[in-house]
């Protein structure tokens, strides 16, 4: 396993924006290399149509003679390593069991084994030519799912191509055993208040041969994007989420330690608030501001205080937590170091340029009204020296004194 999966990833056949499944990569930065591709369209006056395509069973329904086939001629896996692999597939068998009631044995013909190390990779190697499909339209993708296009020209001119894209994609579907599942995909416009408005835009969208209902937001791999893009649906269903949990946790506090209160905090809200928290850098105060008295009050309960017995910063010290804020600022110092230092491949490099743009020129603030041109702001583009780029984003962002909070931390 540890020869086969670079082999692998490092094949020019393999999807060169795939994040899953994949060392280096995950769900955040394939959420900011759709987020920034839209911030770019955006600023340049068009609006983006984004469309969530949904598989059905997809680990369920990969074809073993296909994915073997296509293993040697795309990947150049033969002989012994490829007997393996069919060994690995092959033979399965399954039953389901209903209180004392038990089906016949049968044999596995199809998919591959979820949970599994060796399951993901083949995966992602089974559906690695539909990004060079989705590339032959001019179409936006994050791995296999996510579709995007700017509607610069026309609204017409761009959904008409998304559409060719995505009935392309439903036939490639089919051919490989796997199907699209319309009533779970989704599409929603991404723009200014005012551009939207002023545009036509369809209010039904065809997708595999069914109408889709445009929405005003869009949940992508867990965080929920409003049609401009102020996170104002995120934030408030990570608040309600968060809040939810602590309400247990308060009726629970008397019960347990400082410690498992502490474990359960980090566990249950922490990793809410962390989750894809580079997303963001630049929204309003109001948002940080919400996701700041969140922390605050799971700090009070874990410490056993009221409100006005002792200051909120104090207990965040006590507890070696770092405000929101800076939480997302350390976010960003981390995505953009190891863009730089680490034996990342180019696209992760490629993805994350734009979003080290913000960090250095301090992209305006977004509001849910409307955008601030980030014209001004791109002069980075034309840096000579990519380590004097990364040299002002530590600046940045130490200028925002996220180290001397740490310091005082740690």
């Amino acid at each position: 396993m540890s020869r086969l999966k670079p082999f692998i990833t490092s094949s020019v056949n393999f999807g060169e924006l795939q994040s899953a499944y994949r060392q280096g990569h995950s769900t955040e930065s394939a959420l900011n290399k759709i987020f920034d591709d839209m911030l770019s369209d955006i600023d340049s006056g068009s609006v983006v149509a984004v469309m969530s395509l949904d598989i059905s069973a997809a680990f369920d329904a990969v074809d073993h003679s296909i994915l073997l086939q296509r293993l040697e001629d795309e990947f150049g896996i033969i002989g012994v390593c490829r007997d393996w692999i069919s060994s690995y597939l092959t033979g399965r068998t399954s039953t389901v069991h209903v209180g004392s009631s038990e089906s016949s044995v049968t044999t596995a013909q199809y998919g591959v084994p979820q949970g599994s190390v060796l399951g993901p990779i083949l995966y992602t190697a089974y559906v690695a030519s539909v990004g060079r499909l989705i590339s032959s339209f001019g179409v936006g993708y994050a791995d296999d799912s996510q579709l995007y296009t700017k509607l610069s020209a026309g609204p017409s001119s761009g959904l008409d191509r998304l559409q060719r894209c995505v009935s392309s994609l439903q036939r490639w579907f089919w051919s490989n055993g796997l199907l699209l599942n319309p009533d779970k995909s989704s599409i929603a416009f991404f723009g200014t208040r005012a551009r939207l408005h002023k545009s036509t835009l369809p209010s039904n969208v065809t997708v595999a041969g069914a109408s889709v209902a445009v929405s005003d937001s869009l949940r992508i791999l867990g965080v929920t994007i409003d049609n401009c893009l102020s996170m104002d649906s995120h934030v408030n269903e990570t608040v309600r989420s968060c809040n939810y949990h602590l309400q247990a946790l308060r009726h629970i506090r008397p019960s347990i330690t400082r410690d498992v209160a502490n474990t359960i905090a980090c566990s249950l809200i922490s990793s809410r608030i962390d989750y894809c928290n580079s997303l963001l850098f630049g929204v309003s105060g109001l948002n940080l501001d919400k996701l700041q008295r969140v922390q605050n009050r799971a700090a009070r309960i874990v410490c056993g205080v009221g409100r006005r017995q002792r200051p909120s910063n104090d207990l965040l010290v006590e507890l070696h937590w770092l405000p929101v804020r800076s939480r997302i600022e350390y976010k960003m110092a981390v995505l953009c170091y190891k863009a730089y230092n680490k034996n990342s491949r180019r696209t992760y490099h490629h993805r994350c340029s734009r979003m080290r743009r913000r960090a250095v020129y301090a992209r305006p603030q977004r509001n849910c009204c409307a955008f601030q041109s980030t014209k001004p702001y791109l002069a980075a583009v034309v840096s000579p020296s990519p380590h004097l780029v990364f040299g002002t984003i530590c600046l940045s962002l130490l200028e925002l004194s996220t180290t001397s909070l740490v310091l005082r931390l740690f």
